[in-house]
């Protein structure tokens, strides 16, 4: 998939995830998780149909915890 090991895109987004909603995500940690969300996009559609919603549930994570900003 591109490079993409899709294990380790999923362990890095869902940690970025968590560092998000704790308020600890950094600046350069929020570009490099919207990278890998934009990566792991542009494979999904090499994937089997019914392989696409738990990547596509990951995108969606990776662009929420980009957004979130802790209050």
């Amino acid at each position: 998939m591109n490079g993409l090991d899709l294990v380790t895109a999923d362990a890095d987004i869902y940690g970025w995830a968590v560092a998000s909603l704790r308020g600890k995500l950094t600046e350069m940690e929020r570009e490099e998780l919207r990278s890998l969300g934009n990566r792991l996009a542009g494979t999904i559609m090499a994937l089997p149909e019914n392989a696409r919603e738990y990547p596509n549930g990951l995108v969606t994570l990776a662009r929420m915890a980009v957004e979130f900003r802790h209050s």
